[in-house]
């Protein structure tokens, strides 16, 4: 029998953003004689992302930063 665990948690550079995952396991096996052997497995996970706008839109992170005007000093 085997059982895991696992953790993911990130936070984006552009404010705002994350992904966060959670994740197990459940592997098991019985022998119950010389020629037959059982087993079973369970896996569940549970995703979420919080991403930034994109898009051709007027409110997406990457078309405000195309816009935007560089400054050279």
């Amino acid at each position: 029998m085997r059982f895991s665990v696992g953790s993911t948690n990130n936070t984006g550079i552009i404010p705002n953003t994350s992904y966060n995952r959670y994740t197990s396991r459940l592997n098991a096996e019985s022998k119950l004689n010389d020629r037959i052997t059982v087993g079973g497995n369970f896996s569940f996970t549970n995703a979420n992302t919080r991403a930034a706008q994109n898009g051709s839109n007027i409110a997406g992170v990457m078309l405000a930063l195309l816009r935007s005007p560089w400054i050279l000093i």
